[in-house]
């Protein structure tokens, strides 16, 4: 799997189960959801430290992680 797509799908994971607690999305979850996939844990929890310091995700508390949206990043339309 490339690394581009192992990144969507950590982000998509992070987007599915953000609001599942006013944290966000427990570190746990997301490592457990991406081995199911086929992503190493280590992979996981590296992805995770690289998209919190491009500022894509961010840790509202410890172990927690929402995403960042932004309106060029697939979600939103420019011309919207």
């Amino acid at each position: 799997m490339a690394q581009m797509d192992e990144v969507a799908i950590i982000i998509n994971i992070i987007r599915e189960i953000e609001y599942l607690s006013d944290w966000g999305a427990p570190e746990e979850e997301i490592i457990e959801r991406a081995e199911k996939v086929g992503i190493p844990r280590n992979k996981t929890k590296s992805i995770l430290e690289m998209l919190e310091q491009k500022g894509e995700v961010f840790e509202p508390r410890s172990g927690y992680y929402k995403s960042v949206f932004t309106f060029n990043d697939g979600v939103f339309d420019e011309e919207c």
